[in-house]
């Protein structure tokens, strides 16, 4: 029962701190409401979809419950329940507000176009999003339990707002040298590797439920995450081919939107950026494709339709973006500047008028108040951490290493998906097809479609291929994982295009092509569905984990301030959570790393951590534990026991099947 009511509460908070901020939020920008004397209140949000303002919610609602924790952690208002909760009732109200001052306004011709799906495409609509969920689940529930590396290290940040009520200082320290060969801590130093909006959402949760960070939940809220980035790549389709763009060649955006769901949700449901990221705890890029999309999203409509609310809400996101994962907001970047380009060569002859019409748009009220209340959060209230470090100057100047230098052609077909890769290409030239017909006959052309896919997909190509060309100096395997996006959606635009002339036979070679467009699509599935099978989990470490878990708990309740705790990194499950249970500093417990870290040329780093493991009883382990005055050592038995029995000054104090604690007989404080 208690498992049952943690679960109603966990969800109960997911929706409350995304969907119902979101939609308040987009109400206030773009809707209004109105009442009767009778008091009945009608919401009314004519600019999206229902289909649209459901997806753009959850997205929207993020950004906005992280800058209600920022303010409200840094104008030294102490974070809980009680105060998370009543910042977010208060922001509701006041977005409410804001929208009901428009009640008398009318909003019914910002309609641009109610996408109409029919019955049985709402039900494939439906089915499509029920097995993509079944797959993720099917295999989430081998991997849901807190094993995964890089989600410690970033749970341990959610923990510390939870522990401590306050925003995180993002500091660490580590083991150093003195010239006289004296090994200490150094003093905190800042770490560049980690930005508060990855990690206030897990807290904010974990106060309003009562959902402890080491559990189940924050890989469920990755999932819906992954989910809803899913989703609102399938409403960014909708807007990007409107039926003026693609009735004209007999097709329908429904379709090339449900096309794109079939692609990006149950085939290669669990490759690539999706639920080996949700398990792994890849917070930066689930977060990064689901925010860049929606800021796609909104700015395509706010160049499109001349509307100062779509930009508004755009620059929101964005700001949001860039407190959440910087190599994300990177990549935005880039892509941004790749739209502008293609969008500048398809309307050279009108640009000047367009121009300045973005103008008055951009520089409205709307736009400019938001802009100047977002820069004075950042510059007089929290700027994001990587800008007082030198991580943006790491990015750029060329590759440094071999894996920075790009991947082959091979590998970044892959990533994207060999089939989709293949459907995308179609796509594309059926693309440039359309626009190179309408130039020749003299048609107006919609640049704004063919500027969003093309930036989008050159830039996340250049970046993963090229990255020298664009002096960039980030691993070319993290940047990969944002192209398969904007191929799925010409690859979802290909097989439309495919599905439509099989279905309507006007060429003297119709057999072979129907033949090869189901060998396609036959090809297309099976290959997606090999993936997600060979990509399931049968055994979870489930078992192995709770042992660590028991060992760091009695270390946490057993050991003072004072004492210094040391423990493995290369066999112990889960170690990175370990920290959790302490929550006295990044790198506490100290860890021995990878072994081969120890040896690397390029990164000379300091021995102590593994002396004092590998080989505790020699005269450099023991000096690293008397001048650090490490007093329990946690290791597993099966690996590294045998070096402490064999000496007689350290004992065991603590001991499971996975995992031994030991202590140097001249410490007393451990019991």
């Amino acid at each position: 029962m208690s498992t049952f009511f943690d679960t109603i509460f966990f969800l109960l908070s997911v929706t409350v701190t995304t969907w119902v901020v979101g939609y308040s939020v987009l109400l206030g920008f773009c809707g209004s409401i109105s009442y009767s004397n009778s008091f009945r209140f009608r919401f009314s949000l004519n600019s999206f979809s229902s289909l649209e303002s459901f997806f753009l919610a959850f997205p929207v609602g993020f950004v906005a419950t992280t800058a209600i924790v920022i303010l409200v952690g840094n104008f030294g208002v102490p974070l809980s329940w009680l105060t998370i909760a009543l910042s977010i009732f208060l922001t509701i109200v006041a977005f409410l507000l804001l929208a009901l001052r428009r009640a008398t306004i009318s909003h019914t011709e910002n309609l641009t176009h109610s996408f109409e799906f029919t019955k049985k495409e709402v039900f494939l609509f439906i089915g499509l999003l029920l097995l993509t969920v079944v797959i993720k689940t099917t295999y989430l529930s081998a991997t849901i339990f807190p094993t995964s590396t890089d989600l410690g290290h970033h749970m341990y940040w959610s923990q510390e707002i939870v522990t401590t009520s306050h925003l995180p200082v993002y500091q660490e320290q580590d083991v150093v040298t003195d010239q006289d060969g004296t090994h200490r801590l150094s003093q905190p130093e800042p770490i560049a590797d980690f930005i508060i909006g990855e990690h206030i959402i897990f807290a904010v949760i974990s106060f309003l439920s009562g959902t402890k960070i080491i559990s189940a939940f924050p890989s469920l809220f990755l999932m819906i995450v992954n989910l809803m980035s899913i989703l609102v790549v399938v409403v960014l389709a909708l807007r990007l081919f409107l039926p003026s763009f693609v009735e004209s060649v007999g097709l329908r955006s429904e379709k090339i939107a449900l096309a794109v769901l079939f692609l990006l949700g149950p085939v290669y449901a669990i490759s690539g950026a999706q639920e080996k990221f949700v398990s792994g705890g890849v917070i930066g890029n689930l977060l990064g494709n689901l925010l860049i999309p929606t800021i796609l999203y909104f700015f395509l409509r706010a160049l499109r339709e001349r509307r100062s609310d779509f930009l508004s809400l755009g620059v929101f996101v964005a700001w949001g973006l860039f407190y959440t994962h910087h190599l994300s907001g990177f990549v935005f970047l880039y892509v941004s500047l790749f739209v502008i380009v293609i969008f500048w060569i398809l309307s050279f002859s009108d640009f000047k008028s367009m121009f300045l019409s973005w103008i008055k748009t951009i520089f409205s009220a709307p736009v400019m108040l938001v802009t100047a209340g977002l820069v004075s959060i950042t510059l007089f209230v929290y700027a994001p951490s990587y800008i007082t470090t030198n991580a943006v100057e790491t990015a750029v100047g060329g590759p440094s290493k071999a894996t920075r230098a790009g991947l082959s052609v091979v590998q970044f077909i892959h990533d994207v998906g060999e089939p989709r890769m293949v459907l995308a290409v179609v796509g594309g030239f059926f693309l440039l097809g359309l626009l190179i017909v309408s130039v020749r006959q003299h048609k107006k052309i919609d640049p704004h479609a063919f500027a969003v896919v093309g930036g989008w997909t050159i830039a996340t190509t250049l970046m993963t291929l090229t990255p020298q060309l664009l002096s960039l100096d980030i691993p070319s395997n993290r940047i990969a994982n944002y192209a398969p996006f904007p191929y799925i959606i010409l690859a979802g635009l290909g097989l439309v295009w495919i599905g439509r002339t099989i279905s309507h036979p006007r060429h003297r070679h119709q057999k072979l092509i129907t033949f090869t467009g189901v060998f396609a699509v036959l090809f297309l599935v099976t290959s997606g569905m090999i993936d997600n099978g060979t990509s399931l989990k049968d055994t979870p470490n489930t078992q192995s984990a709770l042992m660590t878990f028991h060992a760091s708990s009695y270390l946490a309740q057993n050991t003072s301030k004072n004492d210094i705790v040391l423990k493995d990194h290369n066999y112990t499950t889960a170690d990175a959570w370990i920290k959790l249970f302490f929550t006295r500093g990044y790198n506490f417990p100290l860890s021995r790393s990878l072994f081969g870290r120890y040896e690397d040329p390029t990164k000379p780093r300091e021995q102590c951590t593994r002396l004092m493991i590998s080989t505790p009883n020699t005269l450099e382990g023991q000096k690293c534990r008397s001048d650090i005055g490490v007093t329990a050592i946690m290791v597993e038995p099966r690996s590294d026991a045998s070096q402490f029995s064999k000496g007689s000054s350290y004992e065991k104090i603590y001991a499971n099947d996975d995992q031994v604690i030991f202590t140097h007989q001249s410490y007393k404080s451990i019991k």
